[in-house]
């Protein structure tokens, strides 16, 4: 019912899409849905889990009914004289159970099938999570594309406000030619960029598209809450590395195949232990013979079996020294995995720092644009500027918002990227990025 609640309002709102686009929340909940390498992944964890329910069965008790009927048809002499032709069915029916008593090598293999099951269910915990960043790292680069398109505009709209001024400055006699080139050259280039940015828009739909399944629309109104944004820094180095080492799905999933490992590498020592079975039977058969006609046997037994492994070429000790190598790779595996874990937690929070003083950095910067161009604006109705000179003050300002951009969706991503790291991508974070942007 859940699957089918969340299924119609995916529906509903990739209907809407393409007129209103989508929030994070909504991309990240139809690619969990629609996503078709998640889907695979998700029927591969489905199949290996039925491992688990067959090592267990052979832990317990097997039953089994044999039934069997023949027609003889039968010609006997004795010493060559008095031929009998003897026509008759036979019958035969059984019913065995078999009880494992004692094979600890079973145990040991449903024990190693738990654990592999726990390292496929951090698998594909962790592929969810690669597939939310991915959702994530689209939707805010598209954020930022349209950010900028925003940008883009106001400044050639200023343009085109400064290009008229020229003009009516050339009329008075006050204008140079050279302004309104100059004007007109950064409109132009202004509109490459447009071109380049639009660009950048659709192909960042498209990848969202592909990822969510479902048709998004542009929506270009988008805006940082600053309230919600100043929460972001909350942990030190040493909380995010804890954090990942403990809760890291990969990393986790190594571990438990190291567990799995350790059962498998018993099972193979246990080999070389005797098993024991209990045996029960229940047989019915019937036949005919020259001396007896008709004759039935019924029969009930019980037993049990000694299997006492004596010498089988070698190869138990061959597969327990396989075992014991493999263990060994795992452990080295987990240690390297480990190491580069630490590494990417340590590049995401020192890239989310730098951003964020940058950030700090650049709000200042931005404040003495807009003074530097507010004063080039009133000294250019004055006549001591030229709108040349506005044209530089307002690149510049736009330059420092465009990094302020910038910085702003790095510090969302490595954000992101230390709680995927860290196993913590769920819906309370989810829900803190869908959050950050004012729609």
């Amino acid at each position: 019912m859940k699957t089918l609640i969340k299924f119609t309002v995916v529906l509903i709102v990739g209907v809407m899409g393409s007129a209103y686009g989508l929030t994070l929340k909504e991309c990240i909940d139809a690619a969990l849905l629609n996503n078709p390498e998640l889907k695979k992944s998700r029927a591969e964890f489905n199949s290996f889990k039925e491992r688990k329910q067959q090592s267990l069965a052979g832990l317990l008790p097997s039953i089994n009914l044999s039934i069997s009927r023949a027609k003889v048809d039968q010609e006997r002499s004795d010493n060559r004289q008095f031929a009998i032709n003897q026509k008759y069915t036979t019958e035969s029916d059984s019913l065995t159970l078999r009880q494992p008593l004692y094979r600890p090598s079973l145990l040991r293999n449903y024990e190693k099938s738990k654990f592999n099951v726990y390292a496929q269910n951090n698998r594909l915990n962790y592929k969810e999570d690669l597939l939310e960043m991915k959702v994530i790292e689209a939707y805010f680069q598209l954020f930022q594309s349209s950010a900028i398109k925003n940008l883009t505009e106001k400044r050639i709209n200023l343009l085109k406000e400064q290009e008229v001024a020229a003009e009516k400055s050339i009329v008075a006699g006050i204008g140079t030619i050279t302004e309104k080139v100059e004007l007109r050259a950064a409109a132009d280039k202004a509109n490459v960029e447009m071109i380049s940015i639009n660009q950048n828009i659709l192909a960042g739909l498209n990848e969202l598209s592909f990822l969510t399944g479902i048709t998004i629309g542009e929506k270009n109104d988008f805006s940082f809450k600053e309230s919600s944004f100043n929460l972001i820094d909350e942990k030190t180095i040493g909380e995010w590395e804890s954090k990942a080492l403990s809760q890291n799905f990969s990393t986790n999933a190594k571990k438990d195949e190291i567990i799995a490992a350790e059962k498998d590498l018993l099972s193979q020592k246990y080999a070389r232990y005797p098993s024991l079975d209990l045996t029960l039977q229940m047989a019915r058969g019937s036949s005919e013979s020259t001396f007896f006609v008709n004759s039935e046997t019924k029969s009930n037994s019980i037993g049990i079996s000694l299997l006492v492994p004596i010498y089988q070429g070698g190869i138990i000790s061959s597969r327990i020294r396989e075992s014991a190598h493999k263990l060994e790779a795992e452990k080295q595996a987990l240690m390297f995995e480990e190491d580069e874990l630490k590494k990417s937690v340590q590049r995401a929070y020192f890239g989310m720092k730098e951003n964020l003083k940058l950030i700090d950095a650049l709000l200042t910067a931005i404040q003495s644009a807009k003074i530097e161009l507010d004063a080039n604006i009133k000294s250019s109705k004055a006549g001591i500027r030229r709108q040349l000179d506005v044209l530089i003050a307002q690149q510049k300002l736009i330059k420092v918002q465009n990094d302020l951009i910038q910085a702003k969706v790095n510090v969302v991503l490595f954000w992101a990227q230390l709680n995927m790291l860290s196993g913590n991508l769920d819906g309370e974070t989810i829900s803190f990025l869908n959050n950050l942007i004012d729609r």
